[in-house]
């Protein structure tokens, strides 16, 4: 197990900044910030914050909550990306291949 650094991305609820949801917990504060990009109040940006988290030898990161008590997390990006590649294939195969035709098409464009 090993304590390492983490940035946490959140959504903001209202004008003063307050913290809405979780939205990510990442090892690269860029990657965090663009998590956190359009997630604020009327489309600003989220705030990200900086912490620690413990890391297990399963690769599970146990992020350390101001009181030192540890919650369970992981860095999701790459879950999710893969998540939303199943959804467009998905999505893609419920298109006939005319509608297909068009979308390339009108990429092509």
């Amino acid at each position: 197990m090993k304590v390492m650094t983490v940035y946490t991305a959140y959504e903001t609820t209202n004008e003063y900044g307050n913290l809405g949801r979780l939205i990510g917990i990442c090892k690269d504060k860029s990657q965090a910030e663009t998590i956190a990009e359009r997630q604020g109040w009327y489309g600003s940006n989220g705030r990200v914050i900086e912490g620690k988290a413990i890391v297990d030898c399963l690769e599970n990161v146990y992020l350390l909550a101001n009181e030192g008590n540890p919650t369970a997390f992981y860095d999701d990006v790459e879950r999710k990306r893969k998540e939303r590649e199943q959804m467009r294939e998905k999505a893609i195969a419920k298109l006939t291949e005319e509608e297909l035709a068009l979308i390339l098409e009108g990429v092509k464009k």
